[in-house]
């Protein structure tokens, strides 16, 4: 087999295998749940249709348990820096329904003890915001939020991600994983590592729901890169955006100076970038890597 005469630099660390869960065994098997106002009988986890359901209604007695909260950790895996991803859908828009996920989450929680960052998509405002709970007090790290109008009856994908003191959301429609419909960032060192986890809670103490699927998380370490020729003597770099987070595909002919490259196909999560004969035949040896990319314009 002829060589290409290309080359693949990846400057990340190498990923840890991902925690996945598509919920279609109707059981949350490595998850805790986080349950407070189950001694009221208010708390329902459900797996509709593959999905992995968390409502609560109304506390009755909220000076004491709190207002409606419901959310299930993952406390076995603990990342420094993270990126997880989830697809939610079927909120109630018209309620006080808050959803989202989990970052850094500190310890084994409790009631009143729950401390990490959250990423949360408000929806009954439609505000998109990045705070961090301590205690299950929230405080706010970045003072601007993004508003984004979502549809209940759609399903979007929901991606958190954490690399040292940078932390960013990012809300995507499912069907479209390169070009996010609203994007947060904010900057916090208050902890430096931890656990994910997934919570629907109202500040308002009102009924609230909403429907999770296709969790996901790693380390953020970058997807592996692929070449293969292609028929028309060019070559196709290839990597899979699953994730959703905001890879940027570079190239460079000397390794001091990189340019970015425009993906050129999309194929379901495989974007793919195509260098022709003509251009390969320019340079003998090129070097491609994925670096942390700006928001892909629509």
């Amino acid at each position: 087999m002829k060589c290409l005469p290309l080359f693949i630099l990846l400057l990340n660390l190498t990923p840890l295998a991902a925690q996945t869960d598509n919920f279609e065994d109707g059981n949350d098997n490595g998850w805790t749940r986080f349950t407070p106002l189950a001694p009221l009988g208010v708390t329902t986890i459900s797996y509709p249709n593959g999905g992995y359901r968390l409502a609560c209604n109304p506390s009755p007695n909220p000076a004491t348990y709190g207002p409606a909260r419901v959310a299930s950790f993952r406390l076995a895996e603990v990342y420094m820096d993270f990126a997880a991803c989830v697809d939610f859908t079927a909120w109630n828009e018209a309620q006080d329904t808050s959803l989202g996920l989990f970052g850094r989450i500190q310890a084994k929680p409790a009631p009143g003890q729950v401390s990490a960052h959250v990423l949360s998509y408000q929806g009954d405002d439609r505000d998109f915001e990045i705070n961090r709970v301590e205690n299950e007090s929230p405080l706010k790290i970045n003072p601007v939020s993004v508003n984004v109008v979502l549809d209940p009856a759609k399903i979007y994908r929901m991606v958190f991600f954490g690399v040292g003191a940078h932390l960013e959301g990012r809300i995507y429609d499912r069907d479209q994983p390169l070009l996010p419909l609203a994007v947060v960032t904010a900057t916090d060192t208050t902890f430096p590592s931890g656990r994910n986890g997934l919570i629907v809670f109202s500040g308002k103490n009102t009924a609230i729901g909403a429907t999770f699927d296709n969790y996901r998380a790693d380390n953020g370490a970058p997807p592996p890169l692929t070449i293969q020729s292609t028929p028309a003597g060019g070559v196709a770099v290839s990597y899979n955006t699953e994730l959703g987070l905001p890879w940027r595909l570079e190239s460079s002919v000397s390794l001091t100076s990189w340019s970015p490259q425009e993906p050129d196909r999309l194929e379901g999560s495989l974007t793919q970038f195509r260098l022709s004969a003509g251009d390969r035949a320019a340079n003998a040896k090129q070097f491609f890597r994925l670096a942390k990319g700006p928001v892909p314009a629509p």
